[in-house]
């Protein structure tokens, strides 16, 4: 028997929603559905939050399904989802009473690890080179404490509920203080700022608020702050940026170290350099490692109950 040949995609680009009476979206960037007419699927239905979900693409071949807080929660595969999950070709999607499956069958698998990759052109030789441009940047890690344990602690519901909540509230304060998400972890994030004129005040006013946030919210995070140079590849069709280099790496090791430190706050030496005289913070002790990088690195922690 012969197999049945994938779907062909009804919109430009490799991934799209489809509802179960055959309606189509395309999924480039940040795609959102809820009551809201300001979403990209409008779901008009008792059960459909203002802002119940969001898709967000990543790294050129990944989508990432969120629930955003929502009463009645986000369905994949008949599950509720507890955290931010990469979507795969096929996926049943349930929003407020609407069913929707994910299409993506072009999907190139990205090695767990993997920062991104290069954008290649080939020139008139037929030599390859990588088109990249660089830039310094801010870059914040959150990341929830002790997510297996609250999964376990947790009612399905009240935890659903809880870290859509904080996820929500996360990203309007990335937003407010003009930074993007570039990247979900599951039980965390990544968020990057453009190093512009007063940008550092902009991390300052994040960290802040995230101190706020992390009093007020039953969901416990830990942060992570760095500053440097990331390489950029060329736009996506998904409109999303590959981001490359060791600082996306040590990024990840920073806020890993922070965690078995037990630090809230974690800054790294070339982020507080930028900071001082902005932020009151401390020197943690000790010349730490850092897998993957060379010598030994000094940390910093930032003072607990600094005013907004």
């Amino acid at each position: 028997m012969a197999s049945t040949p994938p779907p062909r995609s009804p919109h430009p680009g490799n991934a799209w929603l489809q509802s179960a009476d055959g309606e189509t979206w395309p999924l480039i960037g940040n795609f959102h559905l809820g009551r809201s007419p300001e979403n990209d699927v409008v779901i008009d239905h008792p059960k459909a939050s203002r802002q119940h979900t969001a898709i967000h693409a990543q790294d050129d071949t990944e989508f990432w399904l969120l629930d955003l807080g929502s009463r009645n929660g986000t369905y994949l595969n008949e599950q509720r989802l507890l955290h931010p999950k990469l979507l795969r070709d096929g996926d049943q999607i349930s929003v407020g009473g609407r069913a929707f499956t994910f299409h993506q069958p072009a999907a190139v698998p990205v090695a767990p690890g993997d920062a991104g990759h290069w954008e290649h052109t080939t020139t008139a030789d037929g030599v390859t080179a990588i088109d990249l441009r660089q830039q310094k940047v801010w870059l914040l890690m959150a990341d929830i404490e002790k997510f297996t344990q609250l999964s376990q602690d947790w009612k399905v519901d009240e935890l659903a509920l809880g870290v859509g909540t904080w996820l929500r509230q996360s990203r309007q304060v990335i937003a407010e203080h003009r930074g993007r998400i570039s990247r979900y972890l599951g039980d965390g994030f990544l968020a990057c700022w453009d190093d512009r004129t007063g940008t550092a005040s902009q991390i300052v006013s994040t960290i802040k608020s995230f101190q706020q946030l992390r009093k007020d919210s039953p969901i416990k995070f830990r942060t992570a702050v760095h500053y440097g140079i990331i390489a950029f590849g060329e736009q996506s069709e998904m409109g999303e940026e590959s981001m490359l280099g060791p600082e996306m790496n040590y990024i990840f090791r920073l806020e890993d170290l922070a965690s078995k430190l037990g630090i809230t706050c974690c800054v790294s030496a070339s982020a507080n350099t930028q900071l001082t005289g902005l932020i009151t913070t401390r020197r943690i002790d000790g010349e730490h490692e850092l897998k993957g990088f060379a010598n030994t690195h000094q940390i910093f922690e930032v003072v607990e109950d600094q005013p907004l």
